[in-house]
């Protein structure tokens, strides 16, 4: 351990502490500096006597080394969207948060990385990886510098990085973990991501919906803030009625700008709409074209939900593709209550000598349905079979059996 006065203003565990002020450190010091056009780096200067500090006699017995207690830095890389990710030749370089060691005493002292949080990435130490056990001597008065490499993924979220280290000198050792913090933005997101519009099952209705539009520039792009987004292949059942920007944009970490736009959908529900229809896919295009970009920079894709409400989910269609004649083809599938009341299934009428249903009578929230068909003669294969449901909302419902036999 040290004690040393102070020459300079500065703090000690996030207390303030003045000119003159003597205090006790241990051999390792954390302080924060810029490096170039990184926002933030961590660097651990090594305090190791001389320079206005007095070293203390180790209480140590028998020469046993003394393990002081561990510290942990937190950092934030520089802030990445995910076309500059796409766009990067070498996705491993677009992590930017080197760890710079600095020796500032009279005595040798030894990094040694003991762990990475993870084996998607590794630390460098002159473009060369490093093995866990790697032993890295920094003289007095000399620095390295490690660098994170990952190959970032090119999605938005924010995720960590992190190594340990142990740094000895003479009798001391210290314990460290850098963590790096990276944000990734998507250039042009969604939310919600799924728009849905539902009406009351044989009624249908013109529903209303909203959709929050979100763009992140670079400064270099923040004259491209005010440009409208237009949304296109929508469906004809489906009116955008205005789109307007909400509130002023919002300055982000690192030089990034988000703005944010609000479009006001007017979508009419068809009363023949299914309870289970499918997604229907759109997209959201900004004005202008870069074609030195990956078209995530100025656009984006949502999807579209038009379905019914009904007290019955069921597939009004089941295909069971095509095969020759004389085979049999299963399919197994769910009818199921949205709202959980119990209901039957129970055939109506005589079915075919081509069809084998596997029908429960009991009432349940949920039935599974097993249906096997064996064709009799070539060409289309078209029935449909018609259950009670013993449901008022919905007292029976059919389901229609599609192949091509050859």
């Amino acid at each position: 351990m040290s004690t040393c006065r102070l020459t300079a203003y500065s703090s000690f565990n996030d207390k303030s502490i003045s000119v003159g002020d003597i205090i006790v450190i241990s051999t390792v010091q954390l302080r924060l500096v810029e490096l170039g056009s990184l926002r933030l780096a961590v660097t651990l200067v090594l305090l190791l006597g001389g320079g206005g500090c007095q070293k203390r006699p180790v209480e140590n017995i028998k020469g046993k080394s003394e393990t002081l207690r561990g510290l942990e830095v937190k950092e934030t890389s520089q802030a990445l969207l995910v076309s500059e990710i796409l766009s990067a030749r070498d996705q491993q370089n677009t992590l930017k948060c080197p760890v710079t060691i600095k020796n500032t005493s009279n005595e040798k002292s030894i990094v040694t990385l003991t762990a990475v949080g993870c084996s998607c990435y590794r630390i460098e130490l002159n473009q060369q990886p490093l093995v866990t056990g790697t032993e890295i001597p920094v003289a007095p008065g000399a620095e390295v510098t490690l660098e994170f490499r990952a190959v970032v993924p090119a999605t938005q979220l924010t995720k960590d990085y992190s190594a340990d280290f142990t740094v000895t000198s003479g009798h001391s050792e210290q314990t460290i973990r850098a963590t790096c913090t990276l944000n990734i933005f998507s250039d042009v997101s969604l939310s919600p991501n799924v728009v849905t519009a539902e009406a009351d099952y044989e009624t249908g209705g013109v529903k209303t919906q909203k959709l929050t539009i979100f763009r992140v520039l670079r400064e270099a792009d923040i004259a491209m803030v005010g440009d409208v987004p237009v949304l296109e292949h929508l469906p004809e059942s489906v009116n955008v009625t205005s789109i307007e920007q909400l509130g002023d944009p919002e300055t982000l970490e690192d030089g990034l700008t988000r703005v944010a736009w609000v479009a006001n959908l007017e979508v009419t529900v068809p009363k023949e709409a299914a309870a289970d229809a499918p997604p229907i896919s759109y997209v959201v295009q900004f004005p202008g074209v870069d074609r030195q970009a990956p078209s995530e920079k100025m656009a984006t894709q949502g999807q579209l939900i038009i379905r019914s409400r009904a007290p019955i989910a069921f597939p009004k269609t089941i295909h069971f593709g095509k095969f020759p004649l004389g085979e049999t083809r299963n399919r197994r599938f769910l009818v199921v209550s949205p709202e959980e009341n119990n209901f039957k299934l129970l055939p109506v009428g005589q079915l075919p000598e081509s069809i084998k249903v596997d029908a429960k009578p009991e009432l349940a929230a949920r039935h599974w349905l097993d249906v096997k068909i064996q064709p009799t003669e070539t060409g289309d294969f078209d029935e449909t079979l018609s259950f009670e449901t013993g449901l008022q909302e919905m007292p029976t419902i059919k389901i229609q059996l599609k192949a091509l036999i050859e």
